[in-house]
Order: structure tokens, then C-alpha cells, then sequence
């Protein structure tokens, strides 16, 4: 995967530049996976889950 490639054909479809678009990229192709969820939105994720809604 080229990532710089990649990256200018999706800030040209943007218009904009993407400061950390190439970034994400290298942590995509390394299969780095992150998420950050705060108790709040733990508590949420189990009333929506108990609720039976998505």
C-alpha cells in the first residue's frame, strides 16, 4: 500500500489538507487498533445494549 499515494488522492477528493491522514495510514497498515472509551460512555454502550437498541 502507498500510503503517501493513497493519502494526496484522498486530500485531493477532500480539497483540504489532512495533517494526520498519513499517520493513520501507517497505523492502519500495521494493524494498530486503539479506542478510548470513558465510563460514561461504557454505561451508555450497556443501557443502550440492555435497551436493545443499536
Amino acid at each position: 500500500m502507498n500510503i503517501d499515494k493513497i493519502a494526496a488522492a484522498i486530500e485531493t477528493d477532500a480539497g483540504i489538507d489532512l495533517p494526520d491522514l498519513r499517520a493513520s495510514l501507517a497505523e492502519m497498515q500495521a494493524d494498530i487498533v486503539g479506542r478510548l472509551s470513558t465510563p460514561e460512555q461504557l454505561l451508555v454502550r450497556a443501557a443502550r445494549h440492555h435497551l436493545n437498541l443499536s
